[in-house]
């Protein structure tokens, strides 16, 4: 319980901050450039 309390609040700190700061700039280039040529 003790290495798991350490690596838990390291583990979503971590993974919280990659994925939502990540996803939303290709997230957003994906469908800004599949809209205009899709259309």
């Amino acid at each position: 319980m003790l290495p798991k309390e350490p690596v838990a609040p390291s583990a979503p700190p971590a993974f919280g901050t990659q994925p939502p700061a990540t996803p939303p700039l290709p997230f957003i280039d994906d469908p800004a450039a599949m809209a205009p040529p899709g259309i």
